[in-house]
């Protein structure tokens, strides 16, 4: 290490050395020129001159260089590397974007196709659940009032022991108009005798009110509710048209398909005496207007 900077120095020293010289040589050459032309010349004039140096590095400082160098040159390698790993990254994630975005497309398009799916899968069972009902109401049993039967009695005894000559029962006539067997069928009557124009009145019976009955009646089949008699002077009115009979039925039954739910049917009859029909067989027929009328005519 002395040595280099003894060398280093010596180098600066003749480098000035040489700076001055040439200096002082450049002031010197005119005068010899004109001593030249006068003719009293003298070769006394200063030449500069230079020294040889050679720089002679230790081996650790050259060991140490060649290593900064490889150094150098393999971070530059490892850098170009990195360079290169980034590159081929970003390349992949860019791949994977694209990748990713294709799927979601394709994933959209699948999600689309299934909400359609699921639409036409609901509106196909709503469609299938309308013809369930429809199949339902039109299969199901229906219980529908189908008119009025009424029959003459004489000498008829009432419950009560008194005995009638003349009695008139009006039985409501039930059928069932659907396909299936109506179930637990149960039916009651009840009835009044009111003025020829009064208006019929609200009837409102109550659990096991009038007269039950309990069965099952198959598809097509009629039944009879319980008669309602008019006997006595009420008899003798309505035949004189000055009052009319108002009779209320109902009747409660469920269905096969449903049995859990209670069917009901009502109806609310106005009966009027129109006269008699002489046949040519010489038999006479009573003749009553039967109608239905006011709000207690449903049926469910």
């Amino acid at each position: 290490m002395r040595i280099l900077v003894f060398l280093t120095f010596l180098v600066l020293a003749t480098h000035v050395s040489a700076k001055e010289a040439q200096g002082v040589a450049d002031q010197t050459i005119p005068s010899q020129s004109e001593g030249r032309r006068q003719g009293n010349g003298g070769n006394n004039s200063t030449q500069p001159f230079s020294v040889p140096v050679r720089i002679l590095e230790e081996p650790e400082e050259a060991e140490s260089t060649k290593l900064e160098k490889q150094e150098a040159a393999q971070r530059e390698i490892d850098d170009l590397a990195a360079q290169q790993g980034v590159d081929q990254s970003t390349k992949k994630l860019v791949l994977l974007t694209i990748a990713q975005t294709v799927l979601a497309f394709f994933g959209t398009i699948a999600l689309l196709y299934s909400l359609l799916l699921n639409r036409k899968a609901t509106y196909a069972a709503v469609e299938a659940s309308t013809a369930a009902r429809e199949a339902i109401g039109v299969e199901r049993a229906w219980l529908t009032f189908s008119g009025m039967r009424n029959e003459f009695h004489t000498d008829l005894k009432m419950p009560d022991g008194v005995v009638h000559a003349k009695a008139i029962a009006f039985s409501p006539k039930w059928m069932n108009t659907g396909r299936t067997p109506a179930l637990k069928s149960e039916a009651l009557s009840m009835g009044n005798i009111i003025g020829f124009e009064d208006p019929i009145p609200e009837f409102t019976p109550k659990d096991n009110d009038g007269e039950v009955m309990a069965m099952v009646i198959g598809p097509g089949v009629t039944v009879n509710s319980f008669p309602f008699y008019v006997v006595g002077d009420n008899l003798t009115a309505l035949l004189g048209r000055h009052k009319r009979v108002a009779i209320y039925s109902k009747v409660t039954y469920a269905d096969v398909y449903q049995p859990g739910i209670t069917r009901c049917s009502e109806c609310c009859i106005s009966i009027k005496y129109k006269g008699q029909h002489l046949a040519e067989n010489g038999e006479v027929t009573e003749i009553f207007d039967v109608a239905a009328t006011g709000p207690q005519n449903t049926a469910s």
